[in-house]
């Protein structure tokens, strides 16, 4: 696990691609009998294309993803230097987004004490576009379908934003007061990531 050194404790991983393509299978099948997110999400998608997962599928997750919650609490201890401290893993949210051209999560935060993004697919061509923009705007982070954290005041002598362009599998934990954002891209390709809280 791969801890952002910077404010908040923020680490990312790596999940194996049966749990990705699973997490798939499920989201699916919550988009076919369109159990809606959009109206308790921040996205700004052209399309009802944010669906919650049923409760069994959030104890799957849950199970399947144990010794990360494990891996990055531990973190979390040694971070703030916090001994014999025992933590309750409660997941109660969890959802889909199917993110289009054009789409994109304004700067938000989310409820609960924790959350995390876990990213599904990431289309080449999402990726080619990406590379182009920076190259061409000279960002070494930043550009289309990137991922961003942003914490503290915006100073020139301190790091203020933090931003990531994913690969499948990768996985952000996070604590769920920190404001993020998901930049808007122009490829005609589908994003997938799956949030919770």
């Amino acid at each position: 696990m791969l801890h952002l050194n910077w404010g908040p404790y923020i680490a990312q991983c790596k999940l194996d691609t049966h749990i990705c393509d699973e997490l798939i299978r499920r989201g699916n099948i919550s988009r076919e009998l369109k159990i809606s997110a959009n109206r308790d999400l921040a996205g700004h998608f052209k399309e009802h294309t944010e669906y919650h997962y049923a409760k069994s599928d959030i104890e799957w997750f849950v199970n399947n993803t144990q010794s990360i919650w494990q891996e990055y609490f531990e973190g979390w201890k040694k971070y703030h230097d916090l001994k014999g401290m025992d933590v309750k893993i409660e997941l109660y949210q969890l959802w889909i987004n199917y993110m289009k051209s054009g789409d994109f999560n304004p700067i938000h935060t989310h409820g609960g004490d924790y959350s995390f993004v876990l990213f599904l697919n990431i289309p080449e061509e999402l990726k080619k576009e990406n590379e182009t923009v920076r190259e061409e705007t000279n960002d070494k982070f930043a550009g289309p379908g990137s991922l961003s954290f942003i914490y503290g005041p915006i100073d020139e002598s301190a790091i203020s934003h933090n931003t990531r362009f994913p690969k499948k599998g990768d996985m952000y934990i996070f604590p769920a007061n920190v404001r993020h954002m998901v930049y808007p891209f122009k490829s005609d390709v589908e994003r997938i990531s799956v949030s919770g809280n």
